[in-house]
């Protein structure tokens, strides 16, 4: 392959609205360009404890489950170091 296949960045950034939006939107660019050595930072804007449409689930609830996506799944993703 050649060309825009091969690409990695540096580093990169993922801005996104919602805790889990990156996941859905560029998991897989953000795993194979960390694993080449980039450095990914993610920016999320909400908190993420207005998520659940599940009545069961309180608020409290929610933004706890949320804040612990935001370390565990970009650790998994990235495979990588954190700084």
């Amino acid at each position: 392959m050649t060309g825009i296949d091969n690409y990695t960045p540096k580093s990169a950034m993922i801005v996104v609205a919602h805790p889990d939006d990156a996941e859905f939107i560029a998991a897989g660019t953000v795993a194979k360009w960390s694993n080449a050595g980039s450095h990914v930072t993610y920016v999320v804007v909400t908190k993420g404890d207005k998520g659940s449409d599940d009545p069961e689930v309180t608020q409290a609830g929610s933004l706890v489950f949320r804040t612990l996506c935001l370390w565990a799944i970009p650790m998994a993703i990235c495979s990588t170091r954190w700084s």
